[in-house]
Formats: structure tokens, sequence, C-alpha cells
């Protein structure tokens, strides 16, 4: 596994992912995806023998993203980097291409002092809560989302 940035050739298998846990992050379309790479402080594909396993999208503070839950964090914190989406492919979960990208990404955010991100509290995301847990991320708020979803505001300070 390799991780590098995502190229233009990636955004078929990446809207395909992001479509399959459309449950658990916001819809993508091919624009959305452009605007939100264009935006990114950095935006990562995990490659396996050219397959892409997995992707991420990290922004830093003042950027003209949009995002309700990334608003969230610009109002209470002056610098951070945001993850805004880290999808996994069903077959390569559990393999621990996750923790890959989070090592890469709290690297990348030491130099601004946390890393922040939001996971769904009610209904929970169970496995994910606990793995933000586990990686010594602590909830500091609480927002509801467009959907009704209650999410739990995550920060991990480095």
């Amino acid at each position: 596994m390799r991780l590098r940035p995502i190229e233009r050739a990636d955004w078929p298998a990446i809207l395909q992912m992001n479509e399959e846990s459309i449950d658990l992050v916001s819809p993508l379309d091919p624009e959305g995806l452009q605007m939100l790479i264009a935006q990114a402080f950095c935006s990562i594909a995990v490659d396996a023998d050219g397959e892409v396993l997995a992707f991420a999208v990290v922004l830093t503070t003042r950027t003209a993203y949009e995002s309700p839950n990334y608003r969230w964090f610009c109002d209470r914190y002056a610098h951070f980097l945001y993850l805004d989406r880290i999808v996994v492919s069903e077959s390569s979960r559990r393999r621990g291409v996750a923790t890959i990208v989070y090592e890469e990404v709290e690297n990348l955010a030491a130099p601004f002092g946390r890393l922040v991100c939001e996971v769904d509290f009610e209904p929970p995301n169970v496995a994910s809560l606990a793995f933000h847990a586990a990686r010594g991320f602590q909830q500091v708020g609480r927002a509801t989302n467009s959907g009704g979803k209650v999410l739990a505001m995550l920060a991990k300070e480095l």
C-alpha cells in the first residue's frame, strides 16, 4: 500500500466508494469532488497495485469551503486541519488502512496544533467513535446536520 495524492484517474473509484458509504458521508459528484480537491490542503489516495483502496480529503482553516461541519470548527478554532472525509472500500476495511491514513494526516496536522473531524453520534457510528477515542480524539461539542443526525465534533490536540 502506498499513500499518494488523488489523481483525476482515481475519480471514478472515489465517487463509487463515496456513494457506497453515503450513509456516513455527504454526497459527492464530479464537480463537487473537483471543488473539494481544489480547496484541500491535501487529498490522499491509498493505492495497492493500481487499485484505490481508500481516500481522504483534508482542509485547513481559511478556505471557502461551505460545509456547516467545517464552519463549526472555523467558528471555534483559529488553526486546525479538518479531515473532511475518509472512505475505505468495503473489501479493505479492518486491514489497517484507516490507521495508516490517520498516522499520515496527524503528522501533517502537527504544525497546526490539532486535527478535527466529526462522527455520527445519533444514530451512533460505534466503530468510528471507538476508533477515534483510541487515537486520542476528544469530543469538543455536538452539532445536528441537515439530515437530523447528531454529530460528535472531535478534536485531537497535537
